[in-house]
């Protein structure tokens, strides 16, 4: 699990140039912009293509969002990429990742519940109702190398109590 929590995601798919054209033409429909003509016109949409085309459809989808609601004119190439740099990509890789991470945590905080556990059987800080929750067998474990203790009668104790009685 921390192998997958920790891999790297791979790159998203990037935006169909349908998709962002469509995301450009909207906010050009918004926001106003400096009129421009056809040569000018075709290289502007040419740059904001290059420096803004690798993002995902859902990356142009925040942008585009984004950009109706704080922006009073049309967004430079610039401020395209500060708004879109507050985006979080949520997709079914970072969706693997996140459980991956969740799993992995909850076996450390197992695994360590279990070294807390045994570092009080060591200090000999059990008490009767931990034995009793134990399984017979790690009961029987336990005993064995004195980190309980059993009476004469079969129970198993804290070894507190099998020092006390032999005395």
């Amino acid at each position: 699990m921390d192998a997958i929590a920790r891999s790297r995601l791979p790159d998203p798919v990037p935006a169909n140039e349908k998709h962002f054209m469509k995301c450009l033409r909207i906010m050009l429909a918004v926001l106003p912009k400096r009129s421009a003509d056809e040569i000018s016109g075709e290289l502007f949409v040419a740059a904001y293509q290059r420096k803004l085309g690798h993002y995902s459809n859902e990356a142009i989808n925040f942008l585009a969002d984004r950009a109706m609601e704080r922006c009073q004119w049309f967004p430079t190439i610039f401020e395209c990429l500060e708004i879109i740099g507050d985006w979080r990509r949520n997709d079914e890789f970072v969706q693997r990742r996140i459980l991956a991470q969740r799993l992995a945590n909850r076996e450390r905080d197992a695994r360590q519940k279990e070294r807390w556990e045994a570092e009080r059987l060591d200090r000999w800080e059990v008490t009767q109702e931990q034995i009793d929750a134990m399984t017979e067998q790690a009961r029987e474990f336990c005993a064995s190398v004195g980190q309980i203790g059993k009476t004469e009668d079969g129970k198993y104790v804290p070894h507190a109590q099998t020092i006390e009685g032999e005395f």
